[in-house]
């Protein structure tokens, strides 16, 4: 039944689709988010489209270069799903990697006789088609970032489907040649164009709910997060911290909380501005997090007021990584005001709750201030 069909309908019909699929994306998806991966999806289906209606010419006398730039406008999509796949991963593509594979296929197309052969550069634009399509498909299992990565896997499921049966294409029209009734069976133009239609189609809408759920994870992110240094903010820290509190109690073990604050930071704000004010606080929240580990949480409290939890640590194994984060914070290369910050360290012990830590770190904290500041103080007991 499949071989009744009538190829050249199909490809209209698939442009139709591509097209209608095309601007119901660019009307939901892009206009409202200007995403760049969707941008880049959007011209993908674009050049698909394009190349896609220009085969409808074969057999006209326009096939002779209506073949050849069908041919090249199919893989300059493939390119741009590539750089898709990149801009969603945070890569920059090379700009040559849009300009390339297309005039290759241009190249092997035009030359192949293409007025009256309608497989023309066959060989080149089947396994480039196949390659493009591999390579997004590995750009995108590749990255492994929380909540998409699941939808990132399907979408590059669905690419390595598509290349996979491109490369097949391309094995068995070099065996058997475009002619032999298998090859037109499996790999003609009728089943291509079918596979084509529905495999476009699931990936458009899977690249739609990738990008709702990338903004979903950006939302979180920026809820839980600091504007200005990209820590924790105090409510995310406090929660975080509860939770490796009763994980602690359970195993027994200690922790400390620290307690830091910059001294004289009023004093910075009024003499330098408050872009230097910034400046100082992203460098002692970069300060810190080098000699922190993994493991460990770090907050910015309020204000100029930052908040640590080392989990197994004593009160004397904070504070000597608290004299480090103090040393390096002290001279740090900078174009602004030079600092000090002075640390309170306390004891969470196993079934006690954090906020008692903090109070005993902030109590530890006051007293370094009373002490003459730019020093590190254990909370009694």
């Amino acid at each position: 039944m499949m071989l009744e069909l009538d190829p050249a309908t199909l490809r209209v019909a698939l442009v139709a689709v591509l097209a209608t699929t095309l601007l119901l994306f660019y009307a939901v998806t892009y206009r409202i988010t200007r995403a760049p991966f969707v941008g880049h999806w959007c011209l993908a289906l674009l050049c698909l489209g394009g190349g896609t209606m220009l085969y409808v010419l074969n057999g006209t006398p326009a096939q002779r270069w209506a073949n050849p730039v069908g041919n090249a406008v199919v893989v300059l999509g493939l390119s741009f799903a590539v750089s898709g796949a990149r801009t969603l991963r945070g890569l920059r593509t090379p700009s040559w990697w849009l300009g390339v594979p297309p005039l290759m296929a241009l190249g092997a197309s035009w030359w192949d006789d293409a007025a009256t052969n309608v497989w023309s550069g066959a060989e080149v634009v089947l396994g480039l088609v196949g390659v493009l399509s591999w390579i997004a498909a590995t750009t995108l299992w590749t990255d492994r970032r929380g909540g998409v990565a699941r939808l990132q896997r399907v979408v590059g499921a669905a690419g390595a489907l598509f290349g996979t049966y491109y490369l097949l294409r391309l094995t068995f029209f070099v065996l058997l040649g475009p002619d032999d009734e298998l090859f037109r069976r499996l790999f003609g133009s009728v089943p291509t164009t079918l596979a084509i239609t529905v495999l476009l189609i699931a990936i458009t809408f899977t690249v739609a709910a990738l990008h709702t759920e990338q903004q979903t994870l950006e939302l979180q992110v920026r809820a839980s997060r600091d504007g200005l240094t990209g820590l924790l903010n105090r409510q995310e820290f406090l929660r975080l911290a509860e939770v490796e509190a009763r994980l602690l109690a359970r195993a027994r073990r200690p922790a400390a909380v620290v307690l830091a604050d910059i001294d004289h930071f009023k004093q910075v704000n009024d003499r330098f501005g408050h872009d230097a004010g910034d400046q100082v606080l992203c460098t002692f929240a970069a300060r810190s997090r080098q000699a922190l580990r993994s493991t460990d949480l770090l907050g910015r409290y309020g204000g100029e007021e930052f908040v640590f939890l080392l989990p197994g640590a004593s009160t004397a194994e904070a504070g000597h990584v608290m004299h480090d984060v103090r040393q390096q914070v002290a001279h740090a290369e900078a174009d602004g005001p030079r600092v000090t910050a002075s640390f309170g360290v306390a004891a969470l012990e196993p079934g006690a709750s954090v906020g008692e830590a903090i109070a005993a770190a902030d109590a530890a904290l006051y007293r370094a201030k009373a002490q003459g500041r730019d020093r590190v103080v254990l909370a009694e007991g």
